[in-house]
């Protein structure tokens, strides 16, 4: 057949599906999936008109097939689960419905039909399993706070199995809107006709209105500054920041002179070997100049001093690549020491000794300064 004669069946039945001619619309939709048997729109069309036509089970085979055909196209996976809702397959329809969500989350008649396949699932197992019963119903009222129907259908599951504070809450926190419904109304009268949820109701609107305490006169107190470093307030007097420890030496009458801020070893004993590090992998790409392997030597001298330059600004990515390797040192030079020292190579194996030593202390002072 012809992509024209598919186009004209395509067209014919969006036509009868607008004019409600279920039965017309169907068998054009049936003669396109002939026409185009991979199309997953076709196989979509033709489901859903079958399922207007009250032929549920055909409906859902048609559907399922569009949704095989294209399993991450939000139409067809709603389209199959919205013939498994009409089938009444409540479980099979949330996890199609849910799927397409994923696929569209603003899919408008999609939520509709998750809501109303959750609130089916919950009514139809409310009497073996009320707490996946509430579940169920719990889900579709957080999917729209506004629907009538999951208000009434939440605080009924909970006035039955008399969860007094949850349908409290549920009654206090509801929209105005939702509450002033027929249906929703007449189940919060019955609540309230509950002389123990009639109680409870009464002690939380009293809490949610407490009366308003006399105000205590305000008393000035110190005067306060931000820190320099956290930028809380704190007290003019302060020393020392209790917020973040930081020493205000400018500030306050305790602080004494204003020397600066104090230094701790490690940071001074981390920039040290930072530059010895930078020192050392610049003689490499020296003497890396003078080899036959000189571009070896070179890049590995460069990816060193690039590391080391990295450590004295404390760049992360830096340091993080130095510690692993060292890491790697620690591991090479641990085995050297104890191969030299079998063989009797007692340099060597000091050598080794003292490149252990000394990449265990770099990897604590990594830690220091990452701190």
């Amino acid at each position: 057949m012809s992509v024209i004669n598919a186009q004209e069946l395509r067209a014919q039945g969006d036509q009868f599906f607008q004019q409600q001619f279920f039965d017309k619309a169907a068998e054009s939709y049936r003669l396109l999936t002939e026409a185009e048997p991979g199309s997953s729109t076709a196989w979509r069309l033709y489901g859903l008109s079958l399922v207007c036509t009250q032929r549920i089970d055909e409906g859902i085979e048609a559907a399922q097939r569009a949704a095989q055909l294209q399993p991450v196209d939000a139409e067809a996976r709603y389209t199959h689960g919205y013939a498994l809702a009409a089938g009444q397959r409540w479980t099979e329809a949330i996890s199609e419905l849910d799927a397409a969500m994923g696929l569209n989350p603003s899919h408008h008649s999609c939520r509709q039909t998750l809501i109303y396949s959750l609130l089916e699932q919950g009514k139809a197992l409310a009497s073996t399993d009320y707490r996946a019963a509430e579940t169920c119903i719990d889900r579709a009222y957080k999917l729209n706070q506004r629907n009538p129907a999951a208000f009434v259908a939440l605080l009924q599951i909970l006035y039955d199995t008399r969860q007094k504070p949850k349908a409290i809450k549920l009654i206090m926190e509801a929209d105005p809107g939702v509450k002033g419904n027929a249906d929703a109304a007449a189940v919060i009268a019955k609540v309230e006709a509950d002389q123990e949820f009639a109680i409870a109701l009464k002690q939380a609107q009293v809490q949610s209105n407490p009366v308003a305490a006399p105000a205590k006169p305000v008393h000035a107190g110190p005067k306060q500054i931000h820190c320099p470093q956290c930028k809380l307030l704190i007290a003019e007097f302060a020393a020392i920041c209790p917020h973040c420890n930081f020493r205000i030496r400018q500030v306050g009458t305790f602080a004494g002179r204003d020397v600066g801020p104090d230094y701790n070893w490690q940071d001074v004993a981390f920039t040290i070997v930072s530059i010895i590090w930078c020192l050392v992998a610049a003689f490499d790409i020296y003497a890396g100049l003078q080899s036959t392997l000189a571009g070896y030597f070179v890049w590995l001298g460069g990816a060193r001093l690039v590391i080391g330059i990295g450590m004295l600004f404390r760049n992360d990515l830096a340091m993080t690549i130095a510690k692993y390797l060292c890491y790697l040192t620690l591991l090479t030079s641990a085995m050297g020491t104890v191969v030299n020292f079998a063989l009797g190579q007692y340099l060597f194996a000091a050598i080794q000794l003292f490149l252990l030593g000394m990449a265990g202390f770099l990897v604590y002072l990594l830690n220091w300064v990452g701190d």
